[in-house]
Protein backbone atom coordinates (compact mmCIF):
# COMPACT_ATOMS: atom_id res chain seq x y z
CA UNK A 1 0.00 0.00 0.00
CA UNK A 2 1.26 3.45 -1.39
CA UNK A 3 0.52 7.10 0.10
CA UNK A 4 0.57 9.86 -2.29
CA UNK A 5 4.08 10.48 -3.79
CA UNK A 6 5.14 7.02 -3.45
CA UNK A 7 5.79 6.18 -0.06
CA UNK A 8 5.55 3.14 1.31
CA UNK A 9 3.55 3.04 5.01
CA UNK A 10 4.82 1.17 7.84
CA UNK A 11 2.67 0.62 10.70
CA UNK A 12 1.44 -1.82 12.82
CA UNK A 13 -1.92 -2.34 14.21
CA UNK A 14 -2.11 -3.44 17.73
CA UNK A 15 -5.02 -5.22 19.73
CA UNK A 16 -6.33 -2.85 21.83
CA UNK A 17 -6.24 -5.20 25.01
CA UNK A 18 -2.78 -5.00 25.04
CA UNK A 19 -2.48 -1.32 24.79
CA UNK A 20 -4.92 -1.18 27.58
CA UNK A 21 -3.88 -3.79 29.67
CA UNK A 22 -3.00 -3.01 33.26
CA UNK A 23 -1.38 -6.37 34.14
CA UNK A 24 1.95 -4.60 31.86
CA UNK A 25 3.69 -1.38 32.04
CA UNK A 26 4.39 1.08 29.67
CA UNK A 27 8.12 -0.38 29.35
CA UNK A 28 6.58 -3.98 28.88
CA UNK A 29 4.08 -2.72 26.45
CA UNK A 30 6.48 -0.79 24.74
CA UNK A 31 8.69 -3.72 23.93
CA UNK A 32 6.34 -5.98 22.88
CA UNK A 33 5.18 -3.57 20.32
CA UNK A 34 8.50 -3.15 19.46
CA UNK A 35 9.28 -6.82 18.81
CA UNK A 36 5.67 -7.46 16.54
CA UNK A 37 6.92 -4.39 14.38
CA UNK A 38 10.01 -6.46 13.66
CA UNK A 39 9.81 -8.89 10.12
CA UNK A 40 10.07 -12.61 11.03
CA UNK A 41 13.64 -13.77 11.78
CA UNK A 42 14.42 -10.06 12.35
CA UNK A 43 18.02 -9.86 13.95
CA UNK A 44 18.21 -7.25 16.58
CA UNK A 45 20.76 -6.23 19.54
CA UNK A 46 19.39 -4.95 22.64
CA UNK A 47 21.30 -1.56 22.56
CA UNK A 48 18.71 -0.94 19.60
CA UNK A 49 15.72 -2.31 21.13
CA UNK A 50 16.81 -0.17 24.08
CA UNK A 51 17.02 2.60 21.98
CA UNK A 52 12.99 1.82 20.47
CA UNK A 53 11.57 1.42 23.71
CA UNK A 54 12.99 3.80 24.72
CA UNK A 55 15.18 2.84 28.18
CA UNK A 56 18.65 2.22 29.51
CA UNK A 57 20.48 -0.99 28.23
CA UNK A 58 20.57 -1.73 31.98
CA UNK A 59 16.18 -1.44 31.81
CA UNK A 60 15.70 -3.15 28.31
CA UNK A 61 17.76 -6.34 30.52
CA UNK A 62 15.39 -6.55 32.80
CA UNK A 63 12.09 -5.83 30.80
CA UNK A 64 13.00 -8.84 28.63
CA UNK A 65 14.55 -11.10 31.08
CA UNK A 66 10.29 -10.74 32.86
CA UNK A 67 8.70 -10.84 29.55
CA UNK A 68 10.83 -14.31 28.79
CA UNK A 69 10.46 -15.69 32.49
CA UNK A 70 6.61 -14.83 31.68
CA UNK A 71 6.85 -16.97 27.87
CA UNK A 72 5.96 -14.25 26.70
CA UNK A 73 8.78 -13.00 24.38
CA UNK A 74 10.56 -16.14 23.12
CA UNK A 75 14.66 -15.42 22.33
CA UNK A 76 16.61 -17.24 19.66
CA UNK A 77 20.27 -17.19 19.09
CA UNK A 78 21.31 -15.99 15.76
CA UNK A 79 24.96 -16.64 14.49
CA UNK A 80 26.51 -15.17 11.29
CA UNK A 81 27.26 -17.01 7.93
CA UNK A 82 30.87 -16.81 9.48
CA UNK A 83 29.43 -19.29 12.56
CA UNK A 84 30.04 -15.99 15.05
CA UNK A 85 27.67 -15.26 17.64
CA UNK A 86 25.01 -12.42 16.35
CA UNK A 87 22.29 -10.49 17.61
CA UNK A 88 19.58 -12.29 19.00
CA UNK A 89 16.13 -12.87 17.03
CA UNK A 90 12.75 -11.44 19.28
CA UNK A 91 9.07 -13.15 18.92
CA UNK A 92 6.15 -12.79 21.31
CA UNK A 93 4.35 -15.85 21.90
CA UNK A 94 0.48 -14.61 21.23
CA UNK A 95 -1.18 -17.06 22.99
CA UNK A 96 0.44 -16.76 26.01
CA UNK A 97 0.13 -13.19 25.54
CA UNK A 98 -3.15 -12.95 25.55
CA UNK A 99 -3.58 -15.53 28.29
CA UNK A 100 -1.87 -13.01 30.24
CA UNK A 101 -3.70 -10.11 29.74
CA UNK A 102 -7.07 -12.49 30.02
CA UNK A 103 -8.58 -12.24 27.00
CA UNK A 104 -11.37 -13.88 27.12
CA UNK A 105 -12.14 -13.76 23.09
CA UNK A 106 -9.82 -14.56 20.91
CA UNK A 107 -10.70 -12.03 18.58
CA UNK A 108 -6.69 -11.46 17.78
CA UNK A 109 -6.68 -7.77 15.39
CA UNK A 110 -2.98 -8.01 16.13
CA UNK A 111 -1.39 -7.84 12.17
CA UNK A 112 2.45 -7.84 11.73
CA UNK A 113 2.63 -5.53 8.75
CA UNK A 114 5.78 -3.71 7.42
CA UNK A 115 5.77 -2.51 3.72
CA UNK A 116 8.75 -1.13 4.36
CA UNK A 117 12.28 -3.25 6.05
CA UNK A 118 15.66 -1.70 6.17
CA UNK A 119 17.98 -4.38 5.58
CA UNK A 120 21.36 -3.83 7.25
CA UNK A 121 23.92 -4.95 4.35
CA UNK A 122 27.82 -6.38 5.52
CA UNK A 123 28.87 -2.96 4.27
CA UNK A 124 26.75 -1.18 6.53
CA UNK A 125 23.95 0.20 4.01
CA UNK A 126 20.79 -0.79 3.94
CA UNK A 127 18.66 -1.99 1.12
CA UNK A 128 14.64 -1.60 1.28
CA UNK A 129 12.76 -4.97 0.71
CA UNK A 130 8.87 -5.92 1.18
CA UNK A 131 7.59 -7.41 4.31
CA UNK A 132 4.92 -9.98 3.81
CA UNK A 133 2.07 -9.72 5.66
CA UNK A 134 1.23 -12.44 8.83
CA UNK A 135 -2.19 -12.02 10.40
CA UNK A 136 -3.47 -13.93 13.53
CA UNK A 137 -6.08 -16.15 12.73
CA UNK A 138 -9.68 -14.30 14.02
CA UNK A 139 -11.61 -17.58 14.41
CA UNK A 140 -12.53 -19.01 18.26
CA UNK A 141 -11.73 -22.83 17.89
CA UNK A 142 -13.52 -24.56 21.00
CA UNK A 143 -9.35 -25.25 21.86
CA UNK A 144 -9.36 -21.38 22.18
CA UNK A 145 -12.36 -20.62 24.32
CA UNK A 146 -12.00 -23.80 26.27
CA UNK A 147 -8.40 -21.89 27.43
CA UNK A 148 -10.10 -18.88 28.02
CA UNK A 149 -12.88 -20.09 30.16
CA UNK A 150 -10.26 -21.65 32.44
CA UNK A 151 -8.27 -19.58 32.22
CA UNK A 152 -11.00 -16.80 33.70
CA UNK A 153 -11.27 -19.54 36.67
CA UNK A 154 -7.76 -19.83 37.47
CA UNK A 155 -7.85 -15.95 37.80
CA UNK A 156 -10.70 -16.29 40.13
CA UNK A 157 -9.43 -18.39 42.81
CA UNK A 158 -6.80 -20.14 44.06
CA UNK A 159 -8.78 -22.89 45.40
CA UNK A 160 -7.70 -26.09 43.56
CA UNK A 161 -11.39 -27.88 44.09
CA UNK A 162 -13.23 -24.66 43.21
CA UNK A 163 -11.48 -24.44 40.14
CA UNK A 164 -12.36 -28.13 38.72
CA UNK A 165 -16.09 -27.72 40.26
CA UNK A 166 -16.13 -24.27 38.04
CA UNK A 167 -14.41 -26.55 34.83
CA UNK A 168 -16.78 -29.33 35.63
CA UNK A 169 -19.75 -27.06 35.31
CA UNK A 170 -18.45 -25.65 32.39
CA UNK A 171 -18.09 -28.93 30.60
CA UNK A 172 -22.01 -29.76 31.64
CA UNK A 173 -22.90 -26.63 30.18
CA UNK A 174 -21.38 -27.82 26.88
CA UNK A 175 -23.05 -31.18 27.55
CA UNK A 176 -26.13 -30.08 27.29
CA UNK A 177 -25.63 -27.83 24.67
CA UNK A 178 -25.98 -24.27 26.82
CA UNK A 179 -21.88 -23.70 26.28
CA UNK A 180 -20.46 -20.77 27.91
CA UNK A 181 -19.00 -18.48 24.90
CA UNK A 182 -18.91 -15.50 26.16
CA UNK A 183 -16.66 -13.22 28.77
CA UNK A 184 -20.58 -11.48 29.73
CA UNK A 185 -21.50 -15.08 30.64
CA UNK A 186 -18.59 -16.12 32.68
CA UNK A 187 -18.34 -12.81 34.72
CA UNK A 188 -21.98 -13.28 35.05
CA UNK A 189 -22.15 -16.68 36.27
CA UNK A 190 -18.40 -15.78 38.78
CA UNK A 191 -20.61 -12.75 40.11
CA UNK A 192 -23.72 -14.48 41.00
CA UNK A 193 -21.42 -17.53 42.58
CA UNK A 194 -20.07 -14.45 44.37
CA UNK A 195 -23.47 -12.81 45.88
CA UNK A 196 -25.23 -17.03 46.84
CA UNK A 197 -22.05 -17.79 48.40
CA UNK A 198 -19.18 -16.03 50.92
CA UNK A 199 -17.07 -19.49 50.99
CA UNK A 200 -15.11 -21.26 48.12
CA UNK A 201 -16.61 -24.45 49.78
CA UNK A 202 -20.04 -23.38 49.70
CA UNK A 203 -19.37 -22.14 46.01
CA UNK A 204 -18.48 -25.50 45.40
CA UNK A 205 -21.67 -27.35 46.67
CA UNK A 206 -23.72 -24.61 44.59
CA UNK A 207 -21.81 -25.81 41.46
CA UNK A 208 -22.48 -29.39 42.21
CA UNK A 209 -25.77 -29.01 43.10
CA UNK A 210 -26.07 -27.77 39.18
CA UNK A 211 -24.04 -30.15 37.55
CA UNK A 212 -26.37 -32.90 39.52
CA UNK A 213 -28.85 -31.84 38.20
CA UNK A 214 -28.04 -30.29 34.21
CA UNK A 215 -28.94 -26.81 35.59
CA UNK A 216 -27.84 -24.11 33.07
CA UNK A 217 -27.08 -21.87 36.01
CA UNK A 218 -26.54 -21.58 39.63
CA UNK A 219 -29.27 -21.77 42.57
CA UNK A 220 -29.51 -21.03 46.22
CA UNK A 221 -28.57 -24.49 47.89
CA UNK A 222 -31.59 -26.38 48.53
CA UNK A 223 -30.87 -27.57 52.12
CA UNK A 224 -30.69 -23.73 52.73
CA UNK A 225 -33.79 -22.76 51.21
CA UNK A 226 -36.23 -25.34 50.56
CA UNK A 227 -38.73 -23.46 48.73
CA UNK A 228 -36.59 -21.56 45.75
CA UNK A 229 -38.68 -18.50 44.44
CA UNK A 230 -36.14 -18.01 42.05
CA UNK A 231 -33.81 -20.05 39.42
CA UNK A 232 -30.70 -17.90 37.88
CA UNK A 233 -30.30 -18.80 34.37
CA UNK A 234 -27.04 -17.99 32.95
CA UNK A 235 -26.59 -18.04 29.22
CA UNK A 236 -24.02 -16.58 26.30
CA UNK A 237 -26.86 -13.98 26.38
CA UNK A 238 -26.51 -12.86 29.87
CA UNK A 239 -28.35 -13.72 33.01
CA UNK A 240 -32.31 -13.65 33.42
CA UNK A 241 -34.65 -14.55 36.77
CA UNK A 242 -37.55 -17.09 36.16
Amino acid sequence: MKKKGGEMRNFTPIQNAVIRSDRLDVYQKSCINNILSNEENFKMSLNALANRIPCSKRKATLIIKELEKLNIVIITKAKTLNGDWDSNIYSINLDVLFKHIEVLNYIHNVVHEVHKVENHMPNGSTQDTLQVVHKVPTKNTNKNIKENIYSAFDSYTINEELKITLKDFAEMRKAIKKPLTTKKAIIMLLNKLDKLASSDNEKKLILEQSIFNNWQGVFILKDQNKQLSKHINIDEDGIREF
